[in-house]
């Protein structure tokens, strides 16, 4: 029980100062073409299921 309280305070605390630092807080307005990764895996399946051989 102990445990789960320490580390949810650390978690809590270094998420506060992650957004304190301006470049990870604006870092998906900095990098626009950024693709979500369930698209990227969606777009890499039809890739290799277009280029298997049919069966």
């Amino acid at each position: 029980m102990a445990a789960y309280l320490v580390f949810g305070i650390a978690l809590a605390v270094i998420t506060g100062l992650g957004f304190g630092v301006r470049t990870l807080r604006r870092f998906v307005a900095g990098v626009p073409d950024l693709l979500p990764d369930d698209l990227i895996g969606a777009q890499e399946r039809s890739r290799r299921l277009a280029a298997a051989p049919a069966s």
